[in-house]
């Protein structure tokens, strides 16, 4: 009975739950064709995200009643459950954490409690009358349609076989996962392993929202562990661009069922959604929250045009659920969750979608102002958690952005960084003119050598726009798209995932393409979108055996025994140094794999030792500066510095003559790791012991 329940949350038709199962199936036999491995992986570990997002969903069911959305369709409810699951669970570990309260008993206790109370609410759902003729009110797929989902198979499979190998295995472009091992995992593996949420001096990134990275957190939490989470959490966020393709359906389904279909199909067979699922990133939570968002200022003009009717008498007010001011709060919260994912969910998400507010009729200006004040609270009221950590910790809610404004300097982070920040993330010289911005566009997005985004979304959002032109829908859709493009362009440095965002306004405008009604226009879609998702994987199947390197399953212990060419160096910190050693990383920030105590620092924090050396030039002061600190050992990652110098800067006095200096004055040089492609000096580990050691 519950089964058949849960079931109501997709389709009423109890056919589509066999196409569900069916989809599963083959997903799961073509990800098992491929490596048994990593079948099992998305099994264990794909059931252990299912343990953390379920509750949280549920929980976020039994919310709803607090909105009155029990006049919503299904569909939209168990949308709104996971945004008010997902967002207000994350904001609860950060707050609790900063108490403190990140004990396994408590969090396994909330999450029952949530799950329990999301249940209560769905069987008595069950019974309502209400429901029942709500559930059966969702869309009803005619006709074929509802296979063409079938043609999101093979990319769900690419999806998991990426996402249930270790992190560092995918993408080149990302420095296989840098930021993941750097900070998106390492710092809640350090808040875990501290009990607490705290300040971090050596790494600026602790002081961004961090709404996907909690989840990660309560997975170490939940399982008690941090050396296997690394694939949970891929996994996580693998389900929450799950997450966003059955938003878009949602949404779209508003318009008519084909429609929905249509903007699953092209989202799920989008080229970037496969690549931001290999990494236990955040993009996916800004994708989610954001769709939902724009969905929601749809529903809310929707909502006016209904009123306007309802006033003339014709329908009753009930028929559409709730108000345009609600549907308007609830922008705002998804937007507000969205920036607490990413800072650039600001300018990419909740500013389009407030500035698009003003334009939903043409109402006195006061009523207009109202509108984008009902916004802008729901933003701030879902991003204030993240804004006040950091004007505690730093004086600076928005920290480390806008920090020439604020002229905040906690610990590790002075005017001296803050220049290197701002010149370490702006456009390179031969990118600054508004020609030179266009063409990179051009090349990044529509040239894109893997198609990320895909000729399929680009053609049938134009087909979408020219005709339904004259839609409201589509005015609001034009208007956050060119908005986002005007921010890639002018606020950021370029970086092509950066553009991703504009996915959710393309996306939507293919849907307006659907006409059911039409033969001819059915034949013609079908084929566009047949022909557009084999080049999509075409194109996606080609990057992923490029990037995996013929390896079929790349389990986490592969990194922390070193055994993959040039981690050699993480075997034997983990296993040839002893359990208590104290280990200084200098360059290298990667910390995720090291099973030893390591201090670090990123390369736009302030090192304490390049602050101690340009103080103090005694090679002896130095080594008892960090015997001092209870450091046993040094590595130094000798590749990573000289990118380091020529990207983002890195100290000058941390260099070979400082370290050959030391040499022999208590640091000794206890292995060396060549690099695997060259042969040059790559990574050194250094022992610090007596003065003249040999």
């Amino acid at each position: 009975m519950l089964i058949t329940t849960l079931s109501r949350l997709i389709h009423p038709r109890r056919q589509n739950l066999q196409l569900a199962l069916a989809f599963a199936t083959l997903v799961l036999i073509g990800v098992g064709t491929v490596s048994v491995y990593s079948l099992l992986t998305v099994i264990l570990d794909g059931g252990a995200a299912l343990l953390v997002l379920g509750p949280l969903c549920l929980g976020g069911w039994a919310l709803l009643p607090a909105i009155r959305a029990n006049r919503l369709p299904i569909r939209w409810q168990a949308l709104l459950a996971a945004v008010f699951g997902l967002g207000i669970g994350s904001n609860l570990v950060l707050v609790l954490g900063l108490f403190s309260c990140l004990s396994r008993q408590l969090w396994l206790g909330l999450l029952t409690l949530a799950a329990v109370a999301g249940l209560a609410r769905i069987w008595s759902q069950r019974r309502a009358a209400t429901v029942r003729q709500l559930t059966t009110a969702a869309p009803v797929t005619s006709g074929n349609w509802r296979y063409l989902l079938f043609l999101l198979v093979p990319f769900a499979v690419i999806a998991l076989l990426a996402a249930s190998a270790a992190p560092g295995t995918f993408w080149s472009e990302e420095g296989y996962g840098y930021d993941v091992l750097e900070y998106h995992l390492e710092l809640p593996k350090e808040y875990y392993l501290a009990g607490r949420i705290s300040y971090a001096p050596h790494n600026v990134y602790a002081s961004f929202p961090a709404n996907v990275e909690m989840l990660y957190l309560l997975s170490m939490i939940v399982l008690d562990d941090v050396r296997d989470v690394g694939a949970v959490a891929q996994l996580i966020h693998l389900l929450i661009g799950l997450f966003t393709v059955y938003a878009a359906w949602v949404i779209a389904s508003d318009w008519s069922p084909c429609a929905g279909i249509i903007a699953a199909v092209i989202l799920g067979t989008c080229g970037w959604l496969v690549y931001l699922s290999a990494l236990a990133y955040n993009d996916n939570g800004v994708l989610f929250f954001g769709m939902v968002a724009i969905g929601a200022l749809i529903r809310a003009w929707s909502a006016n045009a209904h009123l306007a009717i309802f006033k003339s008498g014709r329908i009753p007010w009930n028929s559409f659920g709730f108000s345009l001011e609600l549907w308007l709060v609830i922008c705002g919260l998804s937007a507000g969750f969205a920036c607490g994912c990413k800072y650039t969910a600001v300018a990419f998400i909740a500013l389009p979608v407030i500035a698009v507010a003003p334009f939903i009729d043409r109402a006195a200006w006061a009523q207009r102002v109202k509108w984008m004040a009902l916004m802008a609270a729901g933003v701030g009221i879902a991003f204030s958690p993240w804004l006040v950590k950091n004007a505690v910790f730093t004086r600076n809610p928005v920290f480390p952005l806008a920090n020439t404004i604020f002229q905040a300097n906690p610990p590790g982070f002075g005017p001296e960084q803050t220049i290197q920040w701002k010149t370490g993330h702006e456009p390179t010289p031969s990118e600054q003119g508004v020609l030179a911005r266009v063409n990179t566009a051009w090349q990044r997005v529509i040239l894109d050598p893997d198609q990320r985004f895909g000729a399929l979304i680009l053609i049938l959002a134009i087909l979408g726009f020219r005709r339904q032109r004259t839609n409201s829908d589509n005015r609001i859709l034009i208007l956050i798209l060119a908005m986002q493009l005007c921010v890639w362009l002018f606020a950021t440095h370029l970086f092509a995932r950066f553009a991703t965002p504009m996915l959710l306004p393309l996306t939507l405008l293919c849907a307006q393409i659907a006409d059911a009604s039409n033969s001819r226009w059915q034949t013609s879609t079908i084929s566009i979108l047949l022909a557009g998702a084999a080049y999509n994987f075409e194109r996606t199947e080609r990057l992923y055996v490029r990037e995996r390197g013929g390896i079929n399953a790349a389990p986490a212990s592969i990194f922390y025994d070193g055994d993959l060419p040039g981690l050699e160096y993480l075997g034997f910190i983990n296993h040839e140094l002893p359990a208590n050693a104290h280990v200084l990383m200098v360059g290298d920030s990667k910390a995720f794999y090291m099973q030893r105590r390591v201090d670090y620092c990123v390369v736009f924090n302030e090192s304490p030792l390049a602050r101690f050396v340009r103080e103090h030039n005694s090679p002896i002061d130095i080594i008892q500066w960090l015997k001092t600190r209870g450091y046993t050992h040094v590595m130094v990652n000798w590749s990573e510095i000289s990118r380091l110098r020529a990207t983002y800067r890195f100290p000058d006095q941390l260099n070979e003559m400082l370290f050959d200096r030391l040499t022999g004055s208590g640091l000794n040089l206890l292995k060396a790791f060549p690099s695997p492609h060259n042969g040059k000096k790559y990574v050194e580990v250094y022992e610090l012991g007596s003065a003249g050691k040999p």
